[in-house]
């Protein structure tokens, strides 16, 4: 495969990963006022495992942008595209081409502790709550948030070994296929 053939196909596996993710997070997700419950891991997580950083990061970021302004839940708000930015790079640093489970557990506690739990909770904090009360109420927000945490930290851990674990069935599967097109 030359190399304009590579890139190509780069962009489009990228362009159906963005499409997946915002499926999983606007459409199979479940909304609550301060939480939510998505499978939208998956594609971010798929990217970071078998692509380059910048596509991992265009997954995350332009999903957000493209979900948030196809089906929106509000108003949109850049710090969740930051705070997806950010839990692309440390999917990519810990996952790319070595999804052991020692990286895969440290990868999602990364994102979720400080992504899910203290960035997104402050985005939600200052988007609706700071000019009302205290700066001691987001503790208070974040302890409200710690359910979603827990609930999403397991189920990620889980699923992202069954599927994307060196010695995953289904990530040889992906790996074999994917060689084909990538180099």
């Amino acid at each position: 495969m030359s190399k304009k053939q590579n890139s190509l196909f780069l962009i489009i596996l990228t362009a159906l990963l963005i499409v997946m993710n915002i499926i999983l997070e606007r459409v199979f997700s479940y909304f609550v006022p301060d939480s939510n419950i998505s499978l939208s891991f998956i594609p971010v997580t798929f990217a970071a495992t078998f692509l380059p950083t910048p596509y991992t990061i265009a997954v995350g970021a332009i999903g957000d942008i493209l979900g948030a302004l196809l089906f929106p839940v509000g108003a949109y708000f850049p710090g969740f595209t930051i705070t997806n930015i950010f839990v692309a790079c440390i999917s990519s640093l810990f996952l790319y081409k070595n999804a052991s489970l020692p990286r895969i557990v440290i990868s999602v506690f990364i994102n979720k502790t400080i992504g899910t739990l203290l960035l997104n909770s402050y985005w939600l904090y200052f988007f609706f709550l700071s000019s009302k009360t205290k700066p001691e109420s987001f503790f208070l927000f974040l302890g409200g948030r710690a359910f979603q945490f827990t609930l999403m930290l397991i189920i990620e851990i889980v699923i992202n070994t069954l599927l994307f674990h060196n010695k995953s069935k289904i990530r040889k599967v992906f790996q074999k296929n994917l060689n084909k097109y990538i180099h």
